[in-house]
């Protein structure tokens, strides 16, 4: 994995975006080996807080993420029975509210 790569894309991770989140998410193996997930967010953390004023903050696209793991957690009857991607956009459309993907999360 190319850190500097994915953390690009982990600070660009947004609400509205369900399905390129989870694509992000699976890519990135944070469904399963969660280590390599877990190191992503401290560099990612890191980069975030290297900015002026941010030294003392929590790193928001980390709690995004989690919100998002957590929606396919409890969607993983749905996530086994079929397009495990598709199943992850909808858990995690669901989660967040977002307007983007309301129609296929319903």
């Amino acid at each position: 994995m190319t850190a500097l790569a994915e953390c690009e894309r982990v600070h660009r991770a947004s609400r509205v975006r369900a399905g390129p989140v989870a694509a992000m998410l699976e890519r990135l193996d944070a469904f399963g080996e969660r280590s390599q997930f877990d190191d992503l967010m401290t560099i990612c953390a890191c980069d975030f807080r290297a900015y002026r004023g941010r030294s003392g903050q929590a790193y928001p696209k980390a709690a995004i993420l989690a919100e998002a793991i957590d929606a396919c957690s409890d969607a993983a009857e749905s996530i086994e029975s079929g397009d495990a991607l598709a199943a992850r956009a909808k858990a995690i459309a669901k989660a967040f509210a977002s307007e983007r993907w309301a129609d296929a999360a319903l």
